[in-house]
C-alpha cells in the first residue's frame, strides 16, 4: 500500500474510534477528580489524583494533536505554512514538560502557557465557520490568562491572594459549564479536558 493510503487508513480508524477514546478520557478525568477530592479532604499531598490527571492531560494532549493531524488531512487548503508552523509549535511546547529535568520551573510555566496560546489559535482558525466559534473564542481567551495570572503567582509576580479569585468552587463549576457546552466540538472538548486537568491539578495552589 502507498504512504497516502496508509495515512488515510489511520484517519479512518482514529476517526472510528475518537467516541471511544472521548468517553475513556471523560472516565479517567471523572476518576482522577475524584481521587483528587477525596486526598483534599482527607489532607493527603500529591499522589493517586495528581498522577491520575497527569496521565489524562498527555492522552488528551495526544488526542488533541490526532484532531489537528486529522483536519489538516482532511482539508488540504488549510495545510498551508502558517498552520503547519503553528502546528509544529503546538507539539513542541506540549513535550517540553516530558524532559522538564533539563527545565527550570519558569520555563516549563511558560511553555504551558504557549501551548495553551497556540492550540487555542489552532482550533479557532480551523473552526472558521463552528456555530460555537464565539464561545470557543471566548473559553480560548479566559484559559490562557487564567492560567497566565497563576503562573504570575508562582513566580511571585502577583501575590498569592490573587489564587482565592482564580481557584474556587463558582470557577470549578464554570469550567465544567463550558466542558458541557462545549461537548459536542471534539478539539474543544479535549481542549477542556487537558485545561480542566491541568485546573485541578493546580487545585489548591500551594
Amino acid at each position: 500500500r502507498s504512504t497516502a493510503k496508509d495515512r488515510n487508513l489511520l484517519t479512518y480508524l482514529h476517526e472510528k474510534y475518537t467516541p471511544g477514546i472521548e468517553r475513556s478520557l471523560l472516565i479517567l478525568l471523572a476518576g482522577a477528580v475524584f481521587f483528587k477530592v477525596s486526598g483534599l479532604i482527607k489532607g493527603a499531598g500529591f499522589f493517586v489524583g495528581d498522577i491520575s490527571l497527569i496521565i489524562v492531560i498527555y492522552g488528551a494532549g495526544m488526542q488533541l494533536l490526532a484532531l489537528y493531524w486529522r483536519a489538516l488531512e482532511n482539508n488540504p487548503e488549510r495545510r498551508d505554512r502558517w498552520m503547519l508552523f503553528t502546528l509544529l509549535t503546538v507539539i513542541c511546547f506540549f513535550l517540553v514538560p516530558i524532559v522538564r529535568t533539563i527545565f527550570t520551573e519558569n520555563v516549563l510555566l511558560v511553555s504551558a502557557l504557549l501551548f495553551y496560546l497556540s492550540a487555542g489559535v489552532l482550533i479557532y482558525y480551523l473552526h472558521n465557520t463552528h456555530p460555537n466559534k464565539f464561545l470557543s473564542g471566548v473559553t480560548l481567551t479566559i484559559y490562557p490568562i487564567h492560567f497566565a495570572l497563576w503562573s504570575l503567582t508562582e513566580m511571585a509576580v502577583l501575590p498569592q491572594a490573587l489564587n482565592e479569585i482564580l481557584y474556587n468552587i463558582p470557577v470549578t463549576v464554570g469550567w465544567l459549564v463550558l466542558m458541557l457546552l462545549l461537548r459536542k466540538d471534539r478539539m474543544m472538548l479535549t481542549y477542556m479536558i487537558i485545561a480542566f486537568s491541568a485546573y485541578m491539578l493546580q487545585y489548591p495552589p500551594q
